[in-house]
């Protein structure tokens, strides 16, 4: 090779390095040439977590190698379709915008198991109350029989049978009383005594 052909090739390669280098830079930082558009648009991220955990993610229908939660980067700025999936959960899929620069999230995604056994926890009735707590409620069956249906527990019990109809007005907070109504007379149940008392006018008002 003669002095000429090794000054070219320096020459050729001192170019193509501070050509590539620029290019190589902002390739890393997620800048990325838009064919589509003719723009360098910058890309964004999007952080994707579920509950339960350690599910997989696919987008655009690619399974990718982290499973949630987690942040993709170098996400191009469109508009995305993620899903999530978990064996024996019902699958989560969205379409998701992800914007230059920015992150997306996805958070708080509930997976719901597919084949849940469901227990029959009673009969219900017409007149039922929920407990503050929403993990109990109290309903009456048409032979006047008061149960109570424990949620957390999926246990039903036979409290009382009262004398007649009555309707459902408000439960204590310590879950231990109930207020009925009959026509226009007011009533206490406890539910521990097993008693129920007639309330006076004024005690109403005090309620």
């Amino acid at each position: 090779m003669n002095k000429t052909s090794s000054r070219l090739t320096y020459s050729l390669f001192f170019l193509l390095f501070f050509i590539m280098t620029p290019l190589l830079t902002f390739y890393a930082l997620g800048y990325r040439y838009d064919f589509k558009t003719g723009n360098v648009e910058k890309d964004g991220a999007l952080y994707v977590k579920s509950y339960p955990r350690s599910a997989d993610i696919y987008l655009d229908g690619k399974k990718i190698s982290k499973k949630t939660p987690t942040q993709i980067i170098n996400v191009r700025a469109a508009i995305h379709a993620v899903q999530v999936q978990k064996n024996s959960y019902v699958p989560w899929f969205k379409k998701l915008e992800v914007k230059p620069g920015d992150t997306t999230f996805a958070e708080d995604i509930v997976l719901f198991l597919a084949d849940r056994p469901k227990t029959n926890l009673s009969s219900g009735g017409n007149k039922y109350l929920v407990n503050e707590l929403k993990n109990k409620y109290a309903y009456l069956t048409p032979n006047y029989h008061l149960m109570i249906t424990d949620v957390e527990e999926a246990k039903n019990y036979d409290i009382f049978t009262l004398d007649k109809n009555y309707d459902f007005v408000a439960w204590s907070k310590d879950d231990q009383k109930l207020l009925l109504k009959n026509s226009t007379n007011y009533y206490i149940f406890d539910i521990n005594q097993k008693k129920i008392n007639k309330l006076a006018l004024d005690s109403i008002d005090k309620i």
